[in-house]
């Protein structure tokens, strides 16, 4: 479900998910900067979306408006940033996609259940024409690939 009626319901692209889970804050802010980086090398111009991703929370995802690649940037550059933009309920997400349908990343970061270590998870989907360049570039060790659709059909409630 998407907040705005004037724009068509979200389906994540049909692809590879690549994703990790309980990452440190400073490294997830590292390695989403890389994501990031990646994303505007791949097009520059393509508009860009953000989104509440809350799929693992009760099966909703609402669009919050675009969002420029400088904004993207800002809001994962740094653990406290990823803080900022991570919403308080449990399991929901930020998420951001371009308009075209060939990539969407979605992450949060939270702290541990003592409340003393920041820890986040991410999943990046990709359209199969971004695969080979994504995987030449970017180190994938410790990312768990897997196919989309198995993917967004284990999380969504």
């Amino acid at each position: 479900m998407d907040s705005d009626p004037g724009q068509p319901a979200f389906e994540p692209p049909v692809g590879t998910t690549f994703r990790a889970v309980e990452i440190p804050g400073l490294q997830l802010a590292a390695i989403l900067c890389e994501v990031a980086s990646f994303l505007q090398t791949a097009d520059a111009y393509v508009k860009l979306r953000r989104y509440a991703d809350w799929y693992e929370h009760d099966g909703l995802h609402f669009d919050l408006g675009d969002i420029t690649f400088s904004e993207f940037f800002d809001i994962v550059g740094s653990p406290k940033a990823l803080l900022e933009s991570s919403p308080d309920d449990d399991c929901v997400y930020v998420g951001i996609a371009d308009d075209q349908g060939r990539w969407y990343l979605r992450y949060r970061l939270d702290w541990d259940v003592e409340g003393r270590t920041l820890k986040g998870d991410f999943a990046l989907t990709l359209v199969p024409e971004l695969l080979d360049s994504f995987r030449q570039g970017h180190d994938r060790q410790g990312l768990i690939a897997e196919s989309s659709s198995t993917y967004f059909d284990r999380i969504r409630i």
